[in-house]
């Protein structure tokens, strides 16, 4: 991270002093904060040896927004389920049918909602919106008929139900009402990339370092890959250069990719 991280913040001080500014902008440092962990006071005590400010407010404006959030997404989930009543009413709806793997809009009906104030979240009898799972995050878009438009910025798994988490934008969802549930195509396909990508990094993982490679933990959204694995030291620069060769020979390769629904153990194997 550190090592990744002055490297970005070395072309960046040099990038200021071509264009003579005194200054890294707040989208900058942030993004060296929040992309790539790289501590902000260490940015700060690096700039300020080469004579170069940083934007303070704006980078704190910044935070400050991605922490709000943040929070505003960790509080509606908890204002809905803080209670058993809401937890037994999903026990006793039908399991939501997925059918993302075929279509990314569907027609569906609304089950089951809870919305206060304009946000909130609803379940759909069947939803072409992927739940997170697997280390990728949920799909966004909108549900909507006539009378109502919803934007769900995030959709997650409860007890079988599908939940899409988002905001009313106009009119009024009511249970019962027929829908239209349509995922954002290019956030889906971004993120199927990197989920595929991830897939491909792991065996070339296994292929360069040894089968003794495990995934321990990823994260897949539109923008990146995080992939975690066990090995007992850190990668050199030309397993690093031989594992992206590896990466970038397969996925030129085009092999068709496609979805299928097994048993864990055959999957596993």
């Amino acid at each position: 991270t550190l090592e990744s991280g002055l490297e970005i913040l070395s072309s960046l001080l040099k990038d200021a002093a071509h264009r003579k500014r005194k200054m890294l902008l707040a989208d900058e440092v942030f993004r060296l904060y929040d992309t790539y962990g790289f501590p902000d006071e260490l940015t700060r005590t690096i700039a300020k040896q080469e004579g170069v400010q940083i934007d303070e407010s704006g980078f704190m404006r910044l935070l400050g927004d991605q922490r709000k959030r943040a929070k505003d997404a960790s509080k509606l989930q908890d204002q809905i389920f803080a209670t058993p009543e809401i937890n037994q009413e999903l026990l006793q709806l039908s399991e939501t049918k997925f059918l993302g793997y075929r279509t990314l809009e569907a027609e569906a009906r609304i089950l089951w909602l809870n919305v206060s104030e304009g946000e909130g979240v609803l379940v759909l009898d069947q939803t072409p919106f992927y739940p997170e799972g697997g280390g990728q995050v949920g799909d966004r878009g909108v549900v909507e008929n006539k009378d109502f438009l919803f934007q769900v910025f995030d959709t997650q798994r409860r007890e079988g139900a599908t939940l899409h988490y988002g905001r009313v934008s106009r009119g009024e969802p009511k249970v019962g009402s027929a829908c239209r549930a349509k995922v954002d195509k290019d956030l889906r396909e971004a993120t199927k990339r990197n989920h595929t990508a991830t897939h491909l990094l792991q065996a070339a993982l296994r292929s360069v370092l040894g089968s003794h490679i495990r995934q321990v933990g990823s994260l897949v959204n539109s923008e990146k890959l995080r992939f975690d694995y066990t090995h007992g030291k850190a990668l050199t620069k030309d397993e690093i250069k031989r594992l992206e060769d590896w990466v970038n020979r397969v996925a030129l390769e085009s092999v068709p990719v496609e979805a299928r629904t097994e048993t864990y153990e055959s999957a596993i194997e």
